[in-house]
């Protein structure tokens, strides 16, 4: 029976290599739920795709498209209490 790998001694390891671990250990949780579903005979997951929030919006393009867009008639509705 072979045995288990030996436990780092995290008090003595630097932030960086703490994190660096984290990382290593949370992509073979993935790799280890990706098999079992798979020997369950699940559907694979779905590609993971990266968020675009963090493009934000590009002001001079938003500006431009208010500037275009077409404003309403007289006409069009005068707002609350129009109706009289």
């Amino acid at each position: 029976m072979p045995r288990p790998p030996t436990r780092p001694d995290l008090d003595s390891m630097k932030p960086d290599d703490v994190k660096a671990l984290v990382v290593d250990l949370l992509e073979e949780i993935g790799r280890l739920r990706d098999e079992i579903a798979r020997l369950k005979g699940l559907p694979p997951r779905p590609p993971f795709k990266p968020s675009r929030m963090e493009d934000g919006t590009d002001n001079v393009t938003s500006q431009k498209l208010l500037a275009e867009r077409p404003l309403p008639t007289a006409g069009f509705w005068a707002g609350p209490g129009s109706m009289e």
